[in-house]
């Protein structure tokens, strides 16, 4: 089992421009996660509907799980393909009987990456970005439990995602071969 922890404060935005942006400068980031697949060995069209299954937990009253799924160009310029988000106090959790070292749940729930169209060239890669958000495009948690829109305070949340045998996230992604 394998835990990826980061600390999301609403106080930190997420820019993000209308359009195609390089999201490459995220990597320096300490509160988003990174998965990224080794370079493709022939190209791959992805057409059809895209999901992400997690397992994550968090200290504190609420927190969302935002994921982008890109594609990494050979000169590691990452293009955002699509993006969910999924809020705890609203999301169908699943939940595990498990709990982390806090004594925190562990959850697993699914992130809609809506239907894609796009070819990805032989030594291209996938990534995928996980943070507490993606404002201001997706309204910020306050992180207290409290209605966002009213909320007087704002509270950082520990935020940890689970892999490995007991909790094996993933990445669903339709493809098609020439």
């Amino acid at each position: 089992v394998s835990q990826s922890r980061y600390q999301h404060h609403s106080f930190h935005m997420f820019p993000e421009k209308n359009g195609v942006r390089d999201q490459s400068a995220m990597t320096s980031r300490t509160d988003v996660l990174l998965f990224t697949s080794e370079a493709l060995n022939q190209d791959m069209f992805l057409i059809g509907k895209a999901g992400l299954r997690l397992f994550g937990s968090w200290q504190g009253k609420d927190c969302d799980f935002t994921a982008k799924i890109l594609a990494v160009d050979p000169e590691n310029h990452a293009w955002i393909m699509s993006d969910a988000i999924a809020r705890m106090s609203l999301a169908s959790k699943i939940p595990t009987n498990q709990k982390d070292a806090a004594g925190n749940n562990i959850y697993g729930f699914d992130l809609n990456l809506g239907h894609m169209n796009f070819m990805l060239k032989k030594g291209w890669k996938i990534r995928i970005e996980v943070a507490g958000s993606n404002f201001p495009k997706y309204e910020r948690n306050a992180g207290t439990g409290e209605n966002s829109t009213f909320a007087t305070s704002l509270q950082a949340v520990q935020q940890s995602v689970w892999t490995g045998k007991l909790f094996q996230s993933y990445l669903i992604l339709e493809t098609f071969k020439k």
